[in-house]
C-alpha cells in the first residue's frame, strides 16, 4: 500500500527572469517538512510561459526547474514522475493556428465569431485530424520545453529510455509501491487563441479525435493493470476547468469524467483561474474531486486580471489509512507562502491547515477513524465486505456480552459460597441466592446487569467482613474476572480473524518500578501458535511491558479514544515484530492519580493481532492479509468493544468494593501475596 504526495502546480507564467513569487515558492517548498523523504508526483496544469514568448522564457524555466530539483534531492525527496498539461499561454499562435480554432470553436455555437469565420471564406470546417497536425507547429516549443524538464530529473519511460512528449494529450501509467496511477492529460487548449484572457470561456472544445484517444488509451492501461488485484487511482490533469468549455462540450466531458465505462476519473487537477478550490462532482454512482490552483501572473505583470494571491498545492495520498488530504499555499502580505485558510471548514482541518476526503472513489458510506500511527483521519468504507464482516462482528460481540454480562452474579454465588459459614452453609446460600434473584434488574442498556443499591443486609455484612478480613482475596477474584474476560473474548473473536491471524487480549496494570512508568500485564489470553521465526522483537510470546511516557498508552489516553496501531504499517515496517497490529482501549472506570500534577488510567486492555507463520511467509497476499486484520480491527473499534469493556468491569467494581488505585499500588507485591494466601490455604 503506497503513501506518495502530489506537487500541483499551474499557471507558473514564467517570463525572462525569476520572480520573487518564483523565489519564493521555491523556499516554501525547501521549508515543506510533509515531503521530506517520500514519493511525489508533480502535475503541472499548463501555462509555464507567459504570452506564447519561448525565446524570453525558456531559459528562465529551465533555471526554475533546476533548482526545483535540486531542492527536493537535498530534501530526500523522490520525484517519480512530472506530467504536464499544456495552457493557453504554452500555444504559439499565427494566423493559420488562429483560422482554425475559429473554425473549431464555432461548431459549437461561437456568434462573436461565425461572421469572422465566415468573411475569412474557410473552404471547410476542419477536422479533428486537421487540428492535431496544426498542433504539432502550435505547441513544439511547449513539448520540446516539457522534454527538457524531463530530461533534466532524468525521467525514465517503460523502457528505461528518457521519457518524451509526442503529443499534447495522452494517457501514462505510474506505479508507486503497489499502487497503479494513470494519468490522463488533456488538452483543453487545442482550439485557444492562445492568450486572449477570458473571450473564450464557454467556447472552447477537445474534439472527438482526442476524447476518442483518450478513452481508448486509458482502457488499455486499465486492462493491463489487473485492477481487480491491485491498487488504482485516476489522475486527470487539464489547464482549464472544465465549465470553461463550451456548454455541451462541457456536459459530454464531465459524462466521460467520471463515468466507469469511460475516463473514472478520481481526482481532476486544473488552473487557470489563478485561484483554489476544492469541489466534488458526482453523480448516482459515484463522485469525483476537482482541485484546482495557480501560481498566478507575474510580480511584473500588470494587467485588471492580475490576482494579488499567487497559490499552489501539495496533495496527500495514503492507501493504507485510505485518505486523502490537502494543503493548500497561498502568498501572505509579505509575499511569503503560508497555508490557505480560506477553504477549511471542520475543527480538525483548521488545527491542521489540511483539507481531508476519503482516498477511494466515494461511492459508499463511510466511517472516519484515528489511530496512532498519525494523528490524521483515517476511512473505513462500508462496502459488501465490511457488511460482511460487520455481520459477524455483531452476532460475535452479542454472544461475547450475553455471556460476559453474567459473571459479575456468578461471582456473587462464588464469593457468597466461600464465604458462608461450613454449618450453616446451605440454609444460608439459599436465603442469599433468594435475595440477590430479587434485587438484580436488567437496565435498558443491552445485555448489562447491575444489583440494585438496596442490597441485602446479609450480602453487605459478607462483603464488608471480606474486604475487611482479607482484602487479597478481592484482588484475586478481580484478577480472575480479568483473566475470564480474557479468555472468553479469544473464545468468541479468534474466530472473526479468519483462520490466517490469531489474536491476544491482554489486560495491564499502571507499575512505577526504578522510577519508569510502566503497564505490566495483570493476565493474559494464551497465544494459539509460538512466536514467529521471522520476528526479531517481541519473540518470547509473553506480553511485553509498556512505558507510558511516548507510548500508545500515554497517546490513546490523551485522546481519551481507542487506537489502533499498526506494525504492518508501510512506514513501520522496518521491525519484524511477532505481533502486527494492536488495539488500545482505556476502560472507563477511573484515573488512577500519580501525584498533584499527574493522572494515568490504572487499567489498560490491548487486542493483539497477528497473522499466522504459514500466511505471513505467503509475500504473494501478505498485503491483503495485513490490511484485512487492520479493517477488522478497526470495526471491533467501531463497534464499541472499549464501552462494552468498561461496563464490565464498572460492574464488577460496584458490586464488589474494591478500591482499584490501592489494588494498582500494592501489585508489585501481588505475585508473593499469592504465595502467602495458598500457604494459608
Amino acid at each position: 500500500m503506497a503513501k506518495f504526495y502530489v506537487l500541483h502546480l499551474s499557471d507558473l507564467h514564467i517570463i525572462d527572469h525569476m520572480t520573487d513569487t518564483l523565489n519564493g515558492f521555491l523556499t516554501s517548498i525547501a521549508d515543506n517538512d510533509e515531503l521530506k523523504g517520500n514519493d511525489l508526483l508533480i502535475l503541472i496544469t499548463g501555462d509555464m510561459v507567459n504570452a506564447g514568448n519561448y525565446g524570453k522564457s525558456t531559459p528562465t524555466v529551465i533555471k526554475f526547474f533546476k533548482k526545483l530539483r535540486d531542492t527536493l534531492r537535498k530534501n530526500n525527496v523522490n520525484v517519480v514522475d512530472i506530467e504536464i498539461a499544456p495552457g493557453n499561454h504554452d500555444k504559439v499562435i499565427d494566423n493559420s493556428t488562429r483560422l482554425y480554432s475559429i473554425a473549431q470553436q464555432s461548431r459549437d455555437s461561437f456568434p462573436e465569431n461565425k461572421s469572422q469565420a465566415q468573411s475569412l471564406r474557410l473552404s471547410h470546417l476542419p477536422t479533428d485530424d486537421e487540428i492535431l497536425k496544426l498542433q504539432e507547429k502550435a505547441f513544439s516549443n511547449y513539448l520540446e520545453l516539457c522534454n527538457k524538464i524531463f530530461e533534466m530529473f532524468g525521467l525514465k519511460n517503460s523502457k528505461d529510455e528518457i521519457k518524451t512528449y509526442s503529443n499534447t494529450f495522452g494517457v501514462n501509467k505510474i506505479i508507486i509501491g503497489n499502487t497503479n496511477i494513470a494519468v490522463i492529460r488533456m488538452n483543453t487548449a487545442i482550439c485557444s487563441y492562445g492568450c486572449p484572457a477570458d473571450s473564450e470561456k464557454y467556447h472552447l472544445v477537445l474534439g472527438s479525435t482526442q476524447k476518442d484517444a483518450l478513452c481508448r488509451e486509458y482502457r488499455t492501461i486499465r486492462d493491463e493493470s489487473n485492477i481487480e488485484n491491485t491498487s488504482f487511482i485516476t489522475f486527470c490533469i487539464a489547464h482549464h476547468p472544465t465549465r470553461y468549455l463550451a456548454p455541451k462540450e462541457a456536459t459530454q466531458i464531465n459524462q466521460i469524467l467520471i463515468a466507469k465505462e469511460s475516463l473514472n476519473v478520481d481526482f481532476f487537477f486544473s488552473g487557470h483561474i489563478h485561484d483554489g478550490s476544492i469541489n466534488n462532482l458526482s453523480n448516482h454512482n459515484r463522485s469525483m474531486l476537482s482541485m484546482e490552483t495557480g501560481l498566478g501572473w507575474p510580480d511584473s505583470e500588470t494587467t485588471e486580471n492580475a490576482h494579488k494571491d499567487h497559490r499552489y498545492a501539495i496533495h496527500c495520498f495514503d492507501e493504507e489509512k485510505n485518505v486523502f488530504y490537502s494543503i493548500m499555499y497561498k502568498t501572505n502580505q509579505n509575499n511569503e507562502f503560508s497555508f490557505d485558510n480560506d477553504y477549511l471548514l471542520t475543527k480538525q482541518e483548521k488545527e491542521t491547515g489540511k483539507i481531508y476526503s476519503p482516498l477511494k472513489t466515494r461511492n459508499y458510506a463511510f466511517v472516519p477513524l484515528n489511530d496512532y500511527n498519525n494523528s490524521d483521519i483515517r476511512y473505513l468504507f462500508v462496502d459488501g465486505d465490511i457488511l460482511k464482516n460487520l455481520n459477524f462482528l455483531f452476532n460475535t460481540t452479542n454472544e461475547f456480552v450475553t455471556i460476559t454480562s453474567k459473571m459479575v452474579s456468578e461471582y456473587v454465588y462464588s464469593i457468597t459460597d466461600l464465604l458462608l459459614d461450613s454449618k450453616h452453609k446451605e440454609d444460608t446460600k439459599k436465603m442469599l441466592v433468594d435475595i440477590f434473584q430479587k434485587n438484580i434488574v436488567q437496565i435498558k442498556e443491552p445485555a448489562k446487569y447491575r444489583l440494585k443499591d438496596e442490597l441485602s443486609e446479609s450480602f453487605k455484612h459478607l462483603i464488608n467482613e471480606l474486604q475487611s478480613k482479607n482484602s487479597f482475596f478481592l484482588k484475586l477474584c478481580f484478577v480472575s474476572f480479568l483473566q475470564q474476560l480474557c479468555d472468553y473474548f479469544i473464545q468468541f473473536f479468534n474466530q472473526y480473524f479468519e483462520e490466517y491471524a490469531e489474536c491476544r487480549a491482554v489486560f495491564r496494570t499502571y507499575l512505577i518500578e526504578n522510577q519508569k512508568e510502566e503497564y505490566i500485564p495483570i493476565c493474559t489470553s494464551p497465544a494459539i501458535i509460538s512466536p514467529r521465526a521471522s520476528a526479531k522483537q517481541n519473540t518470547s510470546g509473553f506480553p511485553r511491558i509498556f512505558e507510558f511516557d511516548k507510548s500508545i498508552i500515554a497517546y490513546a489516553y490523551e485522546k481519551k479514544s481507542s487506537i489502533i496501531y499498526s506494525l504492518n504499517a508501510e512506514k513501520n515496517n522496518f521491525i519484524l515484530e511477532n505481533w502486527d497490529d494492536f488495539l488500545v482501549s482505556m476502560p472507563e472506570i477511573d484515573e488512577y492519580k500519580v501525584n498533584k500534577r499527574k493522572k494515568v488510567p490504572s487499567i489498560v486492555f490491548v487486542l493483539s493481532v497477528r497473522i499466522k507463520e504459514d500466511y505471513y511467509n505467503d509475500t504473494i497476499n501478505r498485503s491483503i492479509y495485513l490490511k484485512n486484520i487492520s479493517n477488522k480491527l478497526l470495526l471491533i473499534k467501531y463497534v464499541g468493544i472499549d464501552k462494552i469493556i468498561s461496563s464490565l468491569l464498572q460492574d464488577f467494581l460496584e458490586t464488589f468494593p474494591l478500591d482499584l488505585q490501592t489494588f494498582v499500588k500494592s501489585f508489585k507485591n501481588y505475585k508473593n501475596e499469592i504465595k502467602k494466601y495458598l500457604g494459608e490455604i
